[in-house]
């Protein structure tokens, strides 16, 4: 995430300029108030990979705290045939964990286990096909390895599989057959790819992509996503609130669920949640909070934000606007400290 540093260090110059969007009057004619985009293909692929590392390195560590193995006692089992242990063995080599990495002798490994139908070993496998790495690019024998792996009930290979049918990676383009593979993936408990697959479903129903358009049920899925910290459902379900998209408008609810988004770092939350304060007739007018959130927006990449926030200047004192940096520059320093600590 970009630091507040710069942003702060030219408001001067920034208010002189001449902005072209016009203030919004209401809530109802936000012009930013609208669901996320569908991720890209790639951008479910990262989140799904770094899901699987994040579980296998808990588990890892969890085995560790009784009995630590070495890369050598690893590699004696992965020689003997144990598939688990050819899986790990692969990680080691894959990210260069006791040994020198070396992608190649990493598909090696994850080959052998995959071949013992080791579901695990079989994504990894399929995901190296797509990547190209350890291993020349092949889109056919990415989707062949991570079906399989889906087949088994693997959980985020059932999300990049449902992916790959929505987007047409590596498949024949099919929205119904996606909903079904993001349908299996949301409904696996103690996953990390559940609440993507969930966040996913809900675009789905959003979008009438695969299923008849259907606001209500959307809302359902972004709901559960957003109850496991999914930050970009939590902000389409405050979009949601604030209009009347499958719920009652309930202003104070899209604020909630913004403020859930937005102190993840979700920069269209940031500049929802600013733009409450600022602008909606049901919400007390708080143009400090207003002008925080403003700044983390605009730090963040939000545009629009960039463009409101000599707007709010104008109306606010130079006491005010220094508080209001400073209550920007203290929550950024407090948010990368936490994502630092994860």
């Amino acid at each position: 995430m970009k630091t507040l540093q710069p942003i702060l260090a030219t408001l001067a110059a920034v208010i002189a300029l001449a902005f072209f969007s016009v203030a919004l009057t209401n809530c109802e004619t936000r012009s930013k108030a609208k669901q996320s985009e569908t991720e890209t293909f790639e951008e479910t692929l990262a989140k799904a990979e770094q899901g699987e590392t994040d579980t296998d390195e808990k588990t890892r560590g969890k085995a560790e705290q009784s009995k630590t193995e070495t890369f050598e006692e690893t590699l004696t089992k992965a020689e003997q045939g144990n598939a688990d242990a050819q899986f790990n063995l692969g990680n080691c080599y894959y990210i260069g964990r006791g040994v020198a990495k070396n992608e190649a002798e990493a598909v090696k490994w994850y080959r052998l286990a995959a071949e013992q139908g080791f579901a695990k070993a079989q994504f990894k496998l399929g995901i190296c096909y797509y990547q190209g790495k350890g291993m020349v690019k092949n889109d056919a024998e990415y989707a062949q390895w991570v079906r399989k792996a889906a087949d088994q009930g693997h959980a985020a290979a059932q999300l990049i599989h449902g992916a790959g049918y929505l987007q047409g990676v590596g498949l024949e383009k099919n929205e119904a057959e996606a909903v079904e593979w993001f349908r299996k993936a949301a409904v696996q408990e103690n996953s990390d790819a559940q609440s993507d697959a969930q966040l996913l479903l809900g675009d789905c129903y959003a979008n009438g992509q695969g299923v008849a358009k259907d606001e209500a049920e959307a809302v359902k899925w972004w709901r559960k996503a957003a109850e496991q910290e999914n930050a970009v459902a939590q902000y389409n379900l405050g979009v949601c609130y604030a209009n009347s998209k499958g719920v009652v408008k309930n202003e104070a609810e899209a604020m909630k669920w913004y403020r859930k988004a937005a102190v993840q770092g979700d920069k269209e939350a940031q500049f929802s949640l600013g733009e409450s304060y600022d602008k909606c007739e049901s919400v007390p007018k708080k143009n400090l909070l207003a002008y925080q959130w403003y700044l983390l927006a605009s730090a963040n990449g939000n545009e629009t934000a960039r463009e409101n926030v000599p707007k709010l200047e104008a109306k606010l004192t130079a006491e005010q606007r220094a508080e209001g940096q400073r209550l920007a520059t203290e929550w950024q320093a407090a948010f990368e400290k936490r994502q630092l600590g994860k």
